[in-house]
This record gives C-alpha cells, structure tokens and sequence, in this order.
C-alpha cells in the first residue's frame, strides 16, 4: 500500500465516522424537538379546553338567567291579567299608607306586625 492510498482511506475512514457521529446528533435533535412539540401540544390542548370548559359555563349561566327572566316574566305578567291578583293589587294599595311601611295601618293590623322599609 503506498502512502497515497493509506492517506486516502484514513481521510474516507475520519469522514464516515464523522458523518455518522452527525446523523446521531441530528437524530438525537429530533428526537428531542418532536418530545418538546409534544409536550407543548398537550399543554396548548389543555389550556384550550379549560378556556372552552370556563366559556361553557358563563354560556350556560347566561341561558339559565335569561331562561329565569323569562319565566318571571312570564309569571308576572299572567298575574297582571288576572282578575283575582288584579284585584288584591288594588286592594293593598288601597290600604297602603304611603309612609314607606311595608304593612297595613295600625287599625288594621294593631299590635307588634307593622314593619318599616328602613329596617
């Protein structure tokens, strides 16, 4: 073998080595940039279905409200159209004096039953 060829083999031998050394650095990298893209997923998945699971239950608080306003409203104004609450309406106003008590005059009611709106 003479100088030349030796040379030559030990310079392909170092180059193979070396391109081999890089591919497992390389795949290493991989390896690892695939590990972290994984991981932020996850974490980026579960911020996301907590903002959507916290979005959900505002929607549904607000349906339930407005649901309940309804209602209310409902109940309210069938009172209206009654005759019989129609009726007791005027009469409580009829014997409500005015003076910010939440119960009838005293002749009505006489004893400890009166209340007052500033309690």
């Amino acid at each position: 073998m003479t100088i030349g060829r030796a040379t030559q083999a030990l310079l392909d031998l170092v180059a193979a080595d070396r391109e081999q050394k890089c591919a497992a650095i390389l795949d290493e990298a991989k390896a690892r940039a695939n590990t972290l893209c994984a991981h932020a997923h996850v974490e980026a998945r579960s911020r996301m279905r907590a903002a959507f699971g916290e979005e959900r239950e505002r929607m549904a608080a607000r349906v339930s409200a407005a649901r309940a306003m309804l209602a209310t409203r409902a109940e309210t104004s069938a009172g209206r159209r009654m005759s019989i609450s129609a009726a007791s309406q005027r009469e409580h106003v009829a014997i409500s004096p005015g003076s910010g008590t939440r119960s009838p005059p005293a002749f009505v009611l006489p004893g400890k039953q009166r209340t007052t709106a500033a309690m």
